[in-house]
C-alpha cells in the first residue's frame, strides 16, 4: 500500500548520498564533521542535504560514527568574568564547527571537578575543554587521555602530560602591573589573589589557580628587580566570592603600615576591593592605586575607570576549539604549551604616591 502523496517520505543518508554523488560513507563524514572529506564533497553533501531537506538523526549518527558532536567545558568558577567569557568564546566557536557545548562549574573544587569529568564522559562527549584547579591530583585526566578522549588544558598546564595547555603570560602580565606601580613612585605595593584558603591570610599554599601562582610570581620578581623586598604580609588570599576578597582587603587596610597600591588578580577580587574602599570613604587612586588582572567591559566605565591588564580571552577559547577540533580529527601540530600575551590597559584608577596613607582613622 503506498503512503498517501500529501504524506512526505523521510530522507535517509543514502539519498542524500546519492543526491551528492558520493559514497554513503563520505556523506557520513561530511555531515557528521569527523574524519577526511575533501573540501569539494563536503560542500555537494551539504548542498544535497539542504535541497532534499535532510535532518540528521543524532541517535543514530552518533551509534555509527562514536561521536555525540558535543564537546564538555569545565570551568573553575563561572562567576568569574573570565571563565564567563571563555566560555563564550568557546560555545561561539564550538558552534561554527558544528558542536553543542555542555558546561559545569567547580568552584575551583578538585572533587567537583573529578566528578564534571566523569559526567561529561557518561554524556559521552567528543572532547573536553578544562580549566583546571590548581591541584597534584591528575589522575582523572589521565585517565582521559588514556582512553583516547581528546583534551585541551586552558589558564593552566600540566607537564606529565601530553596534551595542549593553553595558558595567559601571567608572570609577565603581573610584572607589568606592578612596574607601572613603581614607575609612580609606590614601594608598599600588596597583592590579592583568588584562594581556596581562609580569606585575608597572609601568603599561603592555597592558591586557586596555576595563573594565580603564576601572577604572584611576577609580581614578586618585579619587586625584587627594584630592590624591594616582597612583604608576606602584603600577600593576601582573596578567597573565591567579592566577601571573601573584602575581608582580605580590610586585613591590609588594618596593618600599621598598609600599602599604597594592590594589584587584584581577578574581577571579582577587584570588586571586592572597591567595596572595602568605599565603605573605609578612601578613594582612588588619591588614597590607594589600583591595578586588577583582566579586563572586564565594566572596568573602563566604573568611576575612576580601572587600569587592568587584559588578557586575550576571546582568542583563548577560539584556539581551545580549534586545537580540540584537530585532535578529534587526528590533525594537527604535536601537542604543546600556548601562551598568549596580556596587555596592559593604562587608565584612571593608579597615581602618583601621595604623602597621605590609607587605613582606618587615627582612635581618638
Amino acid at each position: 500500500m503506498s503512503p498517501p502523496q500529501n504524506e512526505k517520505r523521510s530522507v535517509s543518508l543514502p539519498d542524500v548520498a546519492s543526491e551528492a554523488g558520493v559514497s554513503t560513507a563520505t556523506a557520513a563524514r561530511a555531515l557528521g564533521g569527523y574524519g577526511s572529506v575533501s573540501r569539494a564533497s563536503r560542500e555537494q553533501v551539504l548542498a544535497a542535504a539542504a535541497r532534499l531537506g535532510y535532518s540528521r538523526n543524532e541517535l543514530a549518527s552518533s551509534m555509527i560514527t562514536g561521536r555525540t558532536s558535543s564537546i564538555g567545558l569545565v570551568l573553575g568558577d563561572i562567576e568569574n568574568y573570565f571563565f564567563s567569557a571563555l566560555a563564550r568564546s568557546v560555545i561561539d566557536s564550538a558552534k561554527a564547527r558544528g558542536y553543542d557545548v555542555l558546561v559545569t562549574n567547580t568552584d575551583e573544587n578538585i572533587e567537583a571537578e573529578r566528578t564534571a569529568v566523569r559526567v561529561l564522559q557518561e554524556r559521552r562527549v567528543d572532547g573536553l575543554i578544562v580549566a583546571p584547579v590548581f591541584s597534584s591530583d591528575t589522575a582523572h585526566l589521565a585517565r582521559l587521555t588514556e582512553r583516547g578522549t581528546p583534551l585541551v588544558i586552558v589558564n593552566g598546564t600540566i607537564a606529565s602530560l601530553d596534551i595542549d595547555c593553553i595558558i595567559g603570560d601571567n608572570v609577565v602580565g603581573a610584572g607589568t602591573a606592578v612596574d607601572h606601580l613603581l614607575s609612580l613612585g609606590h614601594r608598599d605595593i600588596a597583592i590579592v589573589f583568588r584562594s581556596s584558603g581562609m580569606p585575608g591570610a597572609p601568603m599561603s599554599p592555597a592558591l586557586a589557580s596555576q595563573s594565580g601562582s603564576e601572577r604572584v610570581t611576577g609580581y614578586r620578581q618585579s619587586l625584587e628587580r627594584a630592590g624591594v623586598t616582597p612583604r608576606l604580609d602584603y600577600q593576601r588570599g582573596g578567597g573565591l566570592r567579592i566577601e571573601d576578597a573584602e575581608i582580605a582587603v580590610n586585613t591590609l587596610l588594618d596593618l600599621e603600615h598598609p600599602p599604597t597600591a594592590i594589584v587584584t588578580t581577578n574581577s571579582v577580587i577587584v570588586l571586592g576591593l572597591l567595596r572595602a574602599l568605599a565603605k573605609r570613604g578612601l578613594k582612588v587612586p588619591q588614597d590607594m592605586s589600583v591595578v586588577n588582572f583582566d579586563d572586564p567591559p565594566w572596568a573602563a566605565q566604573v568611576a575612576p575607570p580601572l587600569t587592568t591588564v587584559a588578557q586575550p580571552t576571546k582568542e583563548m577559547g577560539e584556539l581551545a576549539v580549534e586545537l580540540l577540533c584537530q585532535r578529534l580529527g587526528s590533525d594537527g601540530d604535536p601537542p604543546g604549551v600556548h601562551r598568549l600575551p596580556t596587555t596592559m590597559q593604562l587608565r584612571e584608577s593608579t597615581g602618583r604616591l601621595k604623602a597621605r596613607r590609607p587605613g582606618r582613622p587615627p582612635v581618638k
